[in-house]
């Protein structure tokens, strides 16, 4: 009986045409979607359209599948921004970061400090603000700390720390 299957299966194979065993596409188109190009272009239309959650998941399915394709401090910033954008507050603040690269840490401060100071939680925004050792590395983005901690100052009404800070 088994051997009766068996035999019954090549046959069908053997008769069955050919256009319904093989995708009529080219092995070349097949998997086009999948190129790391194709993908960050349907991410920045999704993000044209407004659409930041479903572009976030598109930058993540990016680099599950190309690992490194983007540097790793873009990568998160532009998670980041996302997530900010698409009002994903919640998700930014559970958001961990392992990274050693102190931008980085230094992108995961300054969106943290935005949800706060957007949910008008001016003290945690306040807390998030003290930076340490990284500050000193990296030059980039020591003015958007800065910033922040302005803002941060003038809402919780510290005037002489906004004018120091203001002539430094």
């Amino acid at each position: 009986m088994v051997l009766f299957r068996f035999f019954l299966l090549i046959l069908l194979i053997f008769l069955t045409p050919k256009n319904y065993l093989y995708s009529k596409n080219k092995p070349e188109e097949i998997g086009i979607q999948y190129h790391p190009q194709s993908i960050l272009g349907f991410t920045k239309r999704l993000i044209s359209q407004k659409d930041y959650y479903r572009g976030y998941k598109e930058l993540q399915r990016l680099n599950s599948f190309y690992p490194g394709y983007i540097r790793e401090d873009i990568f998160y910033a532009s998670e980041m921004f996302l997530l900010f954008q698409g009002k994903e507050y919640a998700e930014i603040l559970q958001k961990k970061t392992n990274s050693d690269n102190c931008n980085v840490q230094l992108i995961n401060i300054i969106f943290k400090t935005d949800v706060y100071l957007e949910r008008s939680e001016y003290r945690k925004a306040d807390l998030m603000l003290n930076v340490g050792g990284c500050l000193d590395y990296s030059h980039d983005l020591k003015m958007f700390i800065y910033k922040r901690r302005l803002v941060s100052n003038l809402l919780l009404n510290r005037i002489d720390e906004t004018r120091k800070s203001l002539v430094e």
